[in-house]
């Protein structure tokens, strides 16, 4: 081999060095980069489209003992019991019609929105309350036109005492390459449409707390604490099969608190798994009754005003007359107060035993 075919490989192998070298700290600084160089566009881009349904919504009522407690019933059960951040108090659901594309960036996702609208709906008539387009929204701000992008994922928050949508924006950061960082939010008042952008650490937002007694009896619901080898909801569908209260063929049981407002739960199951028998549950709602043991049907139940505690919401989904059971239970060190397990005998021993210190007032 000649000098200048050692010299060639010798630059070859110091470049290929210097860019692993260079692509690592673009890495580091936690913004993800992608060149542009020999193609017009290096994403494997997927097409979305994607529309909230309210025909899907077949009944609705009002608790009989409290006005701001309701269930409804949908026709796309295991749908429900994946997402249950629609619900908005005053019974109301809030759902978006989306279509684009995205691709995966690293560990984040980048949309691109053709389509991007909110409409609420009054969870008792069905009819539409109101239609939010949020592309026409975010095109009356010259600050971001063209230059941010809109995330997927949209949180209810508090502002005012008016409920708000907000939207993560992101800022494209060279002309030449797909980069971004989050540094802006699109707020829109879900009452009245007025909208704004403010800056991400926007200072108005009202946080949203639960009340002390309504997490610790909400804590019984995380499937975590009860000591398990994964997937981590073994052990605790066990406990709740052994209740009459979840069968796996027939979809599942989650019980979660809400974002807004304080002291709410979502409980979302099958129809399947109504009970045959329960009083308390049918006089809640009287007419939930005829929705039992049919297929595909799902059930979401909203209970507020943070008293309901841990047993009194199962025993909802439970046989009249039968006890709940306790067979075989452990909790995890993990998340007991002297970091041992411990065998379970009743809501006493758990709450006895379970650490509570995360929720301490500060």
């Amino acid at each position: 081999m000649g000098f200048g075919e050692k010299l060639r490989k010798k630059k070859i192998t110091v470049s290929v060095v210097v860019a692993t070298l260079i692509l690592l700290l673009l890495a580091s600084t936690g913004v993800i980069i992608y060149l542009i160089e020999d193609r017009e566009d290096p994403l494997d881009w997927h097409y979305f489209d994607s529309e909230i349904d309210i025909e899907n919504v077949l009944f609705s009522q009002i608790s009989s003992e409290n006005p701001d407690d309701i269930v409804y019933v949908t026709g796309i059960a295991e749908a429900n019991l994946r997402t249950p951040r629609n619900y908005v108090s005053g019974h109301y659901i809030v759902g978006s019609s989306r279509a684009g594309r995205n691709a995966s960036l690293g560990a984040s996702i980048w949309w691109e929105h053709d389509i991007y609208i909110y409409r609420v709906y009054n969870l008792l008539t069905l009819e539409l309350e109101r239609e939010l387009n949020v592309l026409e929204i975010l095109a009356e701000y010259e600050e971001v036109r063209g230059s941010h992008g809109l995330i997927a994922e949209t949180s209810l928050i508090e502002i005012d005492e008016y409920l708000h949508l907000a939207m993560m924006l992101y800022q494209r950061l060279e002309d030449n390459s797909l980069a971004w960082s989050a540094d802006k939010k699109l707020l829109i008042n879900i009452n009245t449409g007025e909208h704004r952008v403010v800056d991400l650490n926007y200072s108005g937002i009202i946080q949203v707390n639960h009340s002390r007694d309504f997490e610790i009896q909400q804590s019984f619901f995380d499937v975590e604490w009860m000591s398990q080898e994964p997937p981590l909801d073994v052990s605790y569908n066990l406990f709740l099969e052994r209740n009459g209260i979840y069968r796996g063929d027939y979809g599942g049981f989650r019980v979660t608190a809400l974002s807004v407002p304080s002291d709410t739960i979502e409980i979302a199951l099958s129809s399947n798994n109504l009970p045959e028998e329960n009083e308390r549950l049918y006089t809640l709602f009287p007419d939930l009754e005829q929705f039992r043991n049919q297929d595909g049907i799902g059930i979401i139940i909203i209970l507020t005003g943070g008293y309901w505690m841990a047993e009194e919401i199962l025993s909802l989904f439970m046989e009249d007359g039968q006890d709940i059971s306790f067979e075989g239970v452990i909790m995890s060190g993990d998340f007991s107060i002297d970091g041992e397990e411990h065998e379970i005998h009743s809501f006493e021993d758990y709450f006895r035993l379970r650490d509570f210190s995360e929720w301490d007032e500060e």
